[in-house]
Formats: structure tokens, C-alpha cells, sequence
């Protein structure tokens, strides 16, 4: 019996010792599976703003094209082709005529000519040999090239590792054009930005306003020619790259928008799922320690057992030994096989010391 209770006690640790490693799996698993279900849920809600921020930044692009494009390069090209109609010298002063023809003329830095007198190029400003000697090939292109239905050609040129935009148009046999200046491009795209919304007003009903976009606008180099806002949350961040679309004005040209995290509860029911990792870790770290804590009270337990288990042994053990010398003499004495009565007092003597040392073994335990 007394073998027998630490085995079925060590058969119990073991049990409640694969129970709890159970528990503790069966929570790791309901922790992961809440995990990825917010992680998804993270995730789908990031793609929403992404997409709206891409939303926004194509509604960007398009205004920028129409401002720049339209009532820029266009109509700076026509007051041109005018004005050399009319036989006045596009290079000596800006062009005259409507406001937005005064206005498209502070994108010019320079402006410039190739004709057959000057086939080198006329210039209102000087320009590097470089730049007149590429604007002079250029120009022999855009006169022997087939005309189509765009009003000019754009080039997005590199010089000395920075990009340089031109237009050029024709008109008889003479080519002319302007250099783009980058600062009144970016007051321009900045006019754009700071106008009406970009985001429609059917979402959120109007409250996400362009003060909540970070948007930065890189040319075809990675120059930037415009951003708004200094900081955004580079998960929702979304980057677009322009085509060849109106002339190519702006190809190869990349913007950026970010939504800010605070205006996602007006974009998504809920806003953004918030992290609950801390908890997660938490409860994860919580269900280690009770386990571990639980094995390192089951092993004490065990070590009790098996240290009952030796004392009892041990007791059993040194309580035979005076038994066993008792019943050997009392039995002789009752089979009367003592011949004299010194064996006799002897035994008694025997049984009186090993009955002195079984109390006192008793009295210890």
C-alpha cells in the first residue's frame, strides 16, 4: 500500500500536468486566432484608407493636370502663337492679353525660338550650352514631326542629375517654347491643393477635408515639387506613378497621399482596430507563468510524496527489528525453552530493552 500511493499519486501529477499544458495550448490558440482576426481586420480597414488616399490622389493629379496643363502650358502656348502671329517679339516682354494668359506666363523661367534666322535658338534669358544645344535638336523634331491634335510637346529632361521640363509647340516654320519654373509649378500645385476638397463629400459627409492628406508630388528625378503636411503613418501611405495622360505633363511624375490615422473613424465604421497585442502578450505571458507555476507545485508535491514514501519506509523498517526480537523471545518463553531461569531473566531483560527502544522509536516518529 504504501508503494502503491506515490505511483498513483505521480499517475495524478501527470494527469493535471497534461491538463494544464492542454489549457495553456487551447489559450495560445484562441490568443493567435484573435491575433490574425485583428491583424485582418487591421488590415482590410489600412486597405480602405489606402484606397481612398489613392482616390485622392488621382482627384489630385486630375486638377493638377487641368491647372497646369490647361490653364497653364496651353494657355501659354496660344498667347505665343499669337503674339508671333502678330509679329511681336515673344522674347522681350511677357505675353499681353487675358488674366490667364498673364498668369500662365510666370510658368515660363525662359522662353525661347528656333527658326531658320536663328536656328541655334533665341533665348529671353541665358541659358546653359547644354540646354540651348538640346533645345535646338529638339526643335528640328517637333518642326519635321507630324503634326496631331496636341497643342505642344513636353520633354522631362535630365541635366546634372536634376529634371527640367520644356514645351515646345510650332507655328509656320518656327519652333518655340518655354523652360518650366519648378518654384511657380509647385505654387501652382499648391493652389490645387489648397482648393476644394479632394476627398468627395459623399464620404464621411464632407468632414475629411484636405487637412488630413499628406501629399507630396515628386517629378519624373524624385525632386520634390510639392508636399503638404510633415508627418503621416507610413502603413497608409499609397504612391501612384502618372502616365503619359495630357501630353504627358506630368509623366513619370509620382504622388504620394496618407490619410490621417485620426480621420479614419469618419472614413471606416469603427476606425481603425486598435491594437491589442499588450493584452495578448499579456495574457499569453500570464498562462505561461500559472503553468509553470502549477508544474513547480506539482514537483514539490511529488518530492513530499516520495519523502513520505521513504519515512514510512524507514519507520516500518526500524519498528521490525525491536518487534521481531520481542516476538522471538516471548515465543521461547511460551514454548518453555529457556532451561534455567538466567536464560529466562535474560530474555525478559531482551524484551524489556527492545521494548524501551520500540517507545523510543515511537515517541521520535
Amino acid at each position: 500500500m504504501a508503494g502503491s500511493e506515490p505511483h498513483s499519486g505521480v499517475s495524478r501529477s501527470r494527469l493535471i500536468v497534461v491538463l494544464l499544458v492542454l489549457v495553456a495550448i487551447l489559450v495560445l490558440g484562441l490568443v493567435w486566432q484573435t491575433i490574425q482576426s485583428a491583424s485582418s481586420n487591421r488590415a482590410t480597414a489600412t486597405q480602405v484608407l489606402q484606397d481612398y488616399g489613392r482616390l485622392a490622389g488621382d482627384e489630385f493629379t486630375r486638377r493638377a493636370m487641368v491647372e497646369v496643363g490647361y490653364s497653364g502650358y496651353f494657355a501659354l502656348v496660344n498667347a505665343l502663337r499669337r503674339n508671333l502671329a502678330a509679329g511681336a517679339d515673344i522674347l522681350s516682354a511677357p505675353p499681353g492679353g487675358d488674366d490667364d494668359a498673364m498668369k500662365a506666363a510666370q510658368l515660363a523661367r525662359v522662353r525661347f525660338i528656333v527658326d531658320e534666322t536663328s536656328p541655334g535658338g533665341r533665348f529671353s534669358s541665358p541659358v546653359e550650352a547644354e540646354v540651348a544645344a538640346y533645345i535646338a535638336e529638339r526643335a528640328i523634331e517637333v518642326r519635321t514631326s507630324p503634326q496631331d491634335q496636341t497643342p505642344f510637346a513636353i520633354d522631362h529632361k535630365s541635366f546634372r542629375d536634376r529634371s527640367r521640363t520644356f514645351v515646345f509647340a510650332s507655328a509656320d516654320s518656327a519652333v518655340f517654347g518655354f523652360e518650366v519654373d519648378r518654384s511657380v509649378l509647385g505654387e501652382r500645385l499648391r493652389d490645387v491643393f489648397d482648393g476644394e476638397p479632394l476627398m468627395p463629400e459623399s464620404l464621411a459627409h464632407g468632414a475629411v477635408g484636405n487637412e488630413s492628406l499628406y501629399l507630396e508630388f515628386r517629378d519624373d528625378s524624385g525632386d520634390v515639387l510639392f508636399s503638404a503636411k510633415e508627418t503621416y503613418d507610413p502603413y497608409l501611405l499609397t504612391t501612384n506613378v502618372i502616365d503619359d495622360e495630357y501630353n504627358g505633363i506630368f509623366l513619370g511624375h509620382t504622388v504620394a497621399v496618407a490619410i490621417d490615422a485620426t480621420a479614419a473613424e469618419a472614413l471606416v465604421i469603427g476606425g481603425l482596430p486598435r491594437s491589442r497585442l499588450p493584452l495578448l502578450l499579456a495574457t499569453v505571458f500570464l498562462t505561461v507563468a500559472l503553468l509553470v507555476a502549477a508544474i513547480l507545485q506539482l514537483r514539490r508535491e511529488y518530492a513530499l510524496m516520495k519523502m513520505r514514501s521513504d519515512f514510512v519506509s524507514e519507520v516500518s523498517h526500524e519498528l521490525r527489528t525491536p518487534l521481531a526480537q520481542i516476538r522471538l523471545f516471548v515465543e521461547t518463553l511460551l514454548l518453555e525453552r529457556f532451561e534455567t531461569n538466567d536464560d529466562k531473566r535474560r530474555a525478559l531483560e531482551i524484551i524489556d530493552r527492545e521494548s524501551q527502544r520500540l517507545l523510543h522509536l515511537v515517541e521520535n516518529v
